[in-house]
């Protein structure tokens, strides 16, 4: 198993003394889903777990509860694990398709029998408005592909190195030539490997890095396929068109994104919606410039700057 920082934000979750529901957001296939079973296995006794994509009739468990007594007795009824108060983690998957878990999960929270976790992508979280619990009754965390330290533990690289790192940069040392030049060719593979955990398991487990575009670019799909879901149909192509121009803008030394490569004499507020979408679901690219004629813009910014 793939070694997550994110683990310890779980462990404070779960020792916490006031006890919260927990909603791990994040674009998709970064692992939200097999890092919570990952720590439920580790903590709880039972763990009853509910999709809503793979089961879309789940959603009618919610549809006007007269309690959280009647609700858990609608859940006991539809999962196949034992519900034994202090020792079962319900967790809701894909809870972007279940707008009603934002009122139920309130009561549930306040039924104190059983821990709840909840994951959904970012872009259905951020549109279908998930995060407006009221205020006490959620724990968010932010989950993202593998950072570089987290990539060097899948390569046997300990904390030790990184501690010593740190010293080097706080006392203005050279780090060791040997440790510097291992590091550096840890770092290179990294670029072309990238954060993606299926990607990094299947690097671990063969070194090929062939196997590993093949997965790069299924997963390019499955992203590409995401856009049709929650985009308007007259944004669909704009959002599909920034999508695959991320890469070769990124290398663009001035960093800004020019619309006329879209489409020519495109203008920033016929795409406006559409750059919001691509930055709410965080996918691919980061928070840029956009030049417009002489103006600037920043994506999601509706006057110029």
């Amino acid at each position: 198993m793939l070694r997550r920082k994110i683990e310890t934000q779980l462990e404070a979750w779960r020792s916490a003394p006031k006890r919260t529901a927990l909603l791990v957001t994040g674009a998709r296939q970064i692992g939200k889903t097999y890092i919570i079973r990952h720590f439920a296995q580790q903590h709880y006794d039972h763990i009853a777990e509910l999709n809503f994509i793979e089961n879309p009739d789940l959603v009618a468990l919610f549809d006007r509860p007269r309690d959280a007594k009647n609700l858990l007795m609608r859940l006991e009824l539809t999962v196949n694990t034992p519900l034994v108060p202090g020792k079962t983690l319900i967790f809701f998957d894909e809870v972007q398709r279940c707008k009603e878990m934002v009122t139920a999960i309130k009561f549930l929270v306040d039924d104190g029998r059983f821990d709840y976790a909840l994951s959904g992508s970012l872009l259905g979280v951020e549109l279908e408005d998930i995060r407006s619990v009221p205020v006490g009754y959620l724990t968010e965390l932010d989950m993202y592909p593998l950072d570089f330290q987290e990539f060097c533990w899948s390569q046997h690289i300990g904390n030790d190195v990184f501690d010593m790192l740190a010293e080097c940069f706080a006392k203005h040392q050279e780090v060791d030539e040997f440790i510097h030049q291992r590091l550096m060719e840890l770092y290179s593979k990294y670029l072309v490997i990238g954060g993606m955990p299926a990607a990094v398991d299947s690097f671990v487990a063969n070194g090929s890095v062939a196997d590993v575009r093949t997965i790069q670019e299924n997963i390019k799909r499955e992203y590409r396929r995401d856009i049709s879901q929650y985009a308007r149909k007259e944004d669909r192509l704009h959002i599909r068109a920034i999508y695959d121009l991320v890469p070769s803008e990124l290398n663009n030394p001035n960093k800004r994104f020019t619309f006329a490569k879209i489409e020519k004499n495109m203008r920033f507020q016929s795409v406006a919606q559409a750059c919001r979408l691509r930055l709410a679901g965080q996918c691919g690219c980061s928070r840029r410039r956009v030049q417009r004629g002489r103006t600037v813009h920043t994506v999601g910014d509706e006057q110029g700057t």
